[in-house]
């Protein structure tokens, strides 16, 4: 049901939260009722700052950040695209050079 998703999502993304600075996740991001994702960065406490790009492929990318304590950074989240060619190329456009100013 949707609650069930919403639940297992928010589970997965507290969790992400806790281990790590960046959370990269594939799939699970659409244009339909079926995308938990950006419900569970707002349950978190967190902003998604974008939901969707105007490209193809890769228009139901989405960027939040979501906090883990006030002494420490956001946590940034990037959902892209489960199609491999859409994730690749969203992941090269966005994530990339996330990564690349954290060096």
């Amino acid at each position: 049901s949707g609650s069930s998703g919403i639940n297992a999502e928010y589970g997965g993304l507290r969790a992400a939260t806790s281990a790590a600075d960046i959370i990269i996740s594939t799939g699970g991001v659409s244009m339909g009722e079926t995308d938990h994702v950006k419900d569970s960065i707002v349950k978190l406490g967190g902003k998604v700052h974008f939901g969707r790009v105007f490209m193809k492929p890769g228009k139901p990318t989405t960027f939040g950040t979501m906090p883990h304590n006030p002494h420490e950074p956001s946590r940034l989240f990037f959902g892209l695209p489960g199609n491999p060619v859409s994730a690749m190329v969203t992941y090269k456009l966005f994530v990339l050079p996330s990564l690349q100013t954290w060096e």
